[in-house]
């Protein structure tokens, strides 16, 4: 038992950093500063939490990407924010494919919290394989959020006119 005992303490003493006289100690030697918890070093914490995205932090006035993912994520329409006097944007866009399918979006928005848009206006799509291939129009109220760290607000009445079968993600991004 003793040779363990005296392979663990080399093991210990190997790995420490070596001290030299009227030297500072290095940051990493001194105790971190820990969290309000105690139990883990602040800047261990920060490292680990995922990074908030503040959509507050990214001007809503001009042109974003526009998707819906059923025309496509990887080529994205474009909507345009143009200002208005009373603190809203009027917005306008499409996004739209070679064989007809489309997204437009029509009306006014207004940012209500960093991570919040109000929309009031009307959204139509016609996709040729979902809804019986029928424009899909939602008119009124819409309310986009901006959830767990992404660089879009995503419309959160997602049932599509088809009857709840099947999801639409309308995602407004940042830049």
């Amino acid at each position: 038992m003793r040779p363990l005992v005296v392979t663990i303490s080399i093991l210990f003493l190997s790995c420490s950093e070596p001290r030299t006289p009227n030297a500072q100690p290095s940051p990493r030697a001194q105790s971190p500063a820990t969290d309000t918890a105690g139990s883990v070093p602040r800047d261990t914490a920060a490292k680990s939490r995922p990074a908030v995205i503040d959509s507050a932090a990214y001007p809503l006035a001009g042109a974003h990407r526009l998707t819906l993912q059923w025309i496509s994520w990887d080529d994205p329409g474009t909507v345009q924010f143009t200002p208005a006097p009373d603190s809203t944007y009027t917005i306008r866009g499409e996004q739209r494919t070679r064989k007809g399918d489309y997204l437009r979006i029509e009306g006014t928005m207004r940012q209500e919290g960093p991570k919040k848009l109000l929309f009031i206006g009307r959204v139509e799509h016609r996709i040729s394989t979902v809804n019986g291939g029928q424009p899909c129009v939602k008119e009124g109220a819409q309310v986009f959020l901006s959830t767990k760290g992404r660089q879009y607000w995503r419309m959160q009445d997602m049932r599509n006119c088809e009857g709840g079968l099947v999801t639409d993600y309308v995602d407004i991004y940042f830049d």
